[in-house]
């Protein structure tokens, strides 16, 4: 399909008489309208929609979020306390649930691993072993 400017061609010196000779307010409106309509109907074939892809993490659940959420609030307070003894507080106690947060995250990482390996086990025997050796062999693209 062509570009819109080229889709309107055929008509296009008919719409633009129309629009030079319209004389009321009601006949122009209703030839920028009939434009504008055909406008969208073009950019609608050739432009589908928007539909964000969701990434899913088979990992990640409602618990881990719950723990991010807290140490990024942590980690802002750290940075706009401005009384010292208040800043080593809540700094002690932010690096603590970071520690936690990391700890949680790398657990949920080993068991979506140990699942994948159980179900792909099922499936093709060897897959799991050629992908672990891989994995260990610190290929960056098989990070599940």
């Amino acid at each position: 399909m062509g570009s819109p400017v080229t889709f309107l061609q055929p008509n296009k010196q008919q719409r633009m008489d129309l629009a030079n000779s319209a004389t009321t307010k009601e006949q122009l409106d209703k030839t920028i309208t009939e434009i504008w309509y055909k406008l969208g109907e073009i950019s609608k074939r050739r432009f589908p929609p928007f539909s964000p892809k969701i990434k899913y993490v088979p990992r990640w659940s409602p618990k881990l979020n719950a723990l991010r959420k807290q140490v990024n609030a942590l980690k802002c307070r750290d940075k706009r306390c401005k009384n010292s003894d208040l800043k080593e507080s809540s700094n002690t106690r932010f690096k603590a649930l970071k520690n936690l947060y990391k700890a949680q995250v790398l657990k949920a990482k080993q068991d979506s691993w140990k699942k994948f390996c159980m179900e792909s086990t099922k499936k093709c025997p060897g897959k799991c072993t050629k992908l672990a050796k891989l994995a260990s062999q610190g290929n960056r693209y098989l990070h599940h």
